[in-house]
């Protein structure tokens, strides 16, 4: 027989970790009564469940929500709620027959555990409750292709920061656009993430990995650009500079000595009056000017005095503009030294980086299978 849920006593069974305020079933439909008092009721709800969301490895993460229902008012005496198998625990304890595949998450399991509860106030009146516990797993694709894979490019884009050479002057505009590139990511990832302030999650961890990356790549850039542009008038190259940058660094970073270490050698020894070849300027010059310089031109005449004057003048310009086209070529081998030594250092903080934050999800590799695909009849044409 069909009655009315509304002319037959309804047990006042709720959700007790209810999210939208509305903790019992107001819809009335028709229950099925049999000839021996057994009565059916299967009322259309939509139950909205809180739900404690741990984000530490999203967007691999695998979340457990529990649903707890139970009489408000009625103790066991009362009602002796236990679930329709009658166990105390139900492996499969919620029906998926009807169930529509989640586009975002995988259900691995769903467990009932039929719990009493005994208040020191009340020892003789138990509580029963039946508690569905769902193991749901993220979906991770959707966050792979527009989340991660960009997130891992723009941290890979950083090393070639070093690769670029400084006279292209784009250095340092690469670097502003990978950082401003990151900036985006970050309003990006806000609004897909559940706001907590518990943890921080796996993606936002490697992008604040990121973004050091990128703030120390424009802060040694800038380094690197004033190193190479500097002028022998304003900067002094000590010779421990030298040394290091010169003749020990290179050979471990797979860089040759440089040849302006043996003409900044000469430049050195060319204070002493020795003679600094020079391939832009005339040997015989160089030679005449020598040469003058150990003789007397008093005894000339005064036409050939000046003109002695002039190429002497001709001769030490020349001399000054040698020394300082090799002093900014040393500063700018410097600058190439740094380059190489960050770029190698951040290809190794990058990639171990990257592996280390990204794969440190326990479930990333996981193989578990969603029991939706044993159970729903809906997961083969919802695939398909």
């Amino acid at each position: 027989v069909e009655i009315p849920s509304s002319d037959i006593w309804v047990p006042d069974i709720v959700l007790y970790n209810n999210a939208d305020g509305t903790y019992e079933v107001n819809t009335i439909t028709k229950a099925h009564v049999f000839w021996n008092g057994t009565i059916k009721w299967d009322p259309p709800v939509i139950y909205k469940s809180y739900c404690a969301i741990d984000i530490q490895y999203y967007p691999f993460d695998i979340q457990n929500c529990s649903m707890k229902f139970g009489t408000w008012s009625h103790d066991g005496n009362l009602v002796d709620l236990s679930h329709k198998s009658g166990q105390i625990f139900v492996a499969v304890g919620v029906d998926l027959t009807d169930y529509y595949p989640s586009i975002e998450w995988d259900i691995l399991s769903a467990d009932a555990v039929r719990h009493v509860l005994i208040y020191d106030c009340c020892q003789d009146d138990p509580y029963f409750d039946v508690t569905f516990t769902l193991r749901i797993r993220r979906k991770p694709l959707f966050y792979m292709v527009n989340l991660v894979v960009p997130c891992v490019n723009i941290a890979f884009l950083t090393i070639l920061v070093f690769y670029l050479p400084s006279d292209s002057g784009e250095k340092l505009t690469l670097s502003i656009s990978i950082f401003v590139a990151l900036q985006v990511f970050y309003l990006l990832l806000v609004d897909l993430i559940p706001p907590t302030s518990f943890t921080l999650s796996l993606l936002g961890t490697y992008l604040l990995f990121t973004l050091v990356l990128v703030n120390a790549s424009i802060f040694i850039t800038i380094i690197t650009l004033n190193i190479h542009w500097r002028h022998p008038n304003t900067h002094y190259m000590p010779d421990w500079v030298k040394r290091w940058f010169f003749e020990i660094i290179p050979p471990f970073i797979l860089m040759s000595k440089p040849h302006i270490a043996t003409a900044m050698s000469q430049l050195k020894d060319d204070k002493t009056d020795e003679e600094l070849p020079l391939s832009n300027t005339n040997d015989s010059l160089h030679r005449l000017n020598r040469f003058l310089k150990n003789k007397s031109i008093e005894k000339y005449p005064p036409t050939i005095q000046q003109a002695i004057r002039d190429i002497r003048y001709i001769s030490e310009t020349q001399r000054e503009a040698q020394r300082d086209d090799i002093e900014r070529e040393g500063w700018r081998y410097i600058a190439l030294v740094i380059d190489r030594c960050c770029l190698i250092v951040f290809i190794f903080l990058t990639t171990i980086g990257s592996y280390m934050t990204l794969f440190t999800a326990p479930h990333i590799f996981s193989k578990e299978i969603p029991i939706e695909r044993l159970y729903s009849r809906h997961y083969n044409t919802h695939s398909s």
